[in-house]
């Protein structure tokens, strides 16, 4: 069970402040919980000038500090300070994966992109796909697969599937909450051709999940509401965010939730390219 981590607003976000939330998500554990959220990996996809990028880390050693180690790679890798499309993971994998945490292969987000261009699906999940080898398909490349292919990268695959046979965008949500089995918080970013969609589904229970919105179609959402708090109190109140849903850890709640952000992400290349915007 994981924790995800997700920013979609026409202002920027500091990396930084990425970072430090995923490094609070990692180590939450409640009280009743027998683990922490996350430990075992870590990840982070942004989106810039219409393109993913993605960075991810296995645990490196038994006392590695995943969220550290991804934010080493940060600083290698990318120039890019800030972003205003973003999907976080930290890692605690199943018992049954628990010999793949050493290879970031088998860390999240997770890309599927193998039937068309015109298709590309980021995918973010918490939670156990109980009935996940019966949607493993031949004509896909599963990263994890060297490793015992996880569960959770089925998702992107499954719904790159779907939209390939035709299923609406609409629709998909609840199709994946007829179809799915266990327990699951999964985040997705969508592109099918120019289109970009963001949908979250939740089903059963989960290590949690709160969303927030505000009238701007802007969304926030985050395993727990803590590391968020303690990093953005001041612009979720500036930027009039609602906290439109709670489901805590345990909670047993089915949702679907879609939302089009194609307009919001050229509103986000047109600030880029006219003027600076303040950062969150």
């Amino acid at each position: 069970m994981c924790g995800i981590f997700g920013y979609i607003c026409k202002t920027p976000l500091d990396i930084k402040k990425v970072v430090n939330i995923l490094s609070s998500l990692e180590v939450q554990q409640l009280p009743d919980e027998k683990t922490p959220v996350g430990g075992h990996g870590a990840g982070i996809l942004i989106i810039t000038n219409g393109k993913f990028k993605l960075l991810k880390t296995g645990r490196e050693s038994e006392n590695s500090d995943t969220v550290e180690q991804l934010s080493q790679l940060i600083e290698k890798h990318w120039e890019i300070k800030e972003c205003n499309i973003i999907l976080g993971h930290v890692r605690r994998a199943s018992p049954m994966f628990i010999d793949t945490v050493n290879f970031s292969e088998c860390t999240q987000p997770y890309i599927a992109s193998c039937l068309t261009s015109d298709i590309e699906v980021v995918c973010s999940h918490n939670g156990r796909l109980n009935n996940y080898k019966k949607f493993i398909n031949a004509n896909h490349h599963y990263q994890s697969e060297p490793y015992g292919i996880i569960d959770s990268e089925i998702y992107p695959h499954l719904l790159e599937d779907m939209i390939s046979k035709g299923v609406p965008v609409k629709k998909i949500g609840e199709k994946l909450l007829d179809i799915i089995e266990g327990k699951n918080a999964v985040s997705f970013i969508l592109r099918i051709k120019k289109e970009y969609y963001l949908l979250i589904v939740h089903k059963n229970t989960s290590r949690g999940l709160v969303i927030w919105q505000n009238h701007n179609n802007e969304i926030l959402f985050c395993s727990r509401e803590l590391p968020v708090m303690n990093n953005l109190t001041e612009f979720i109140q500036r930027k009039h965010f609602i906290k439109s849903y709670e489901i805590l850890y345990n909670q047993e709640c089915n949702l679907h939730l879609l939302r089009n952000i194609t307009g919001l992400i050229k509103q986000i290349g047109k600030l880029s390219t006219n003027g600076v915007v303040r950062s969150a």
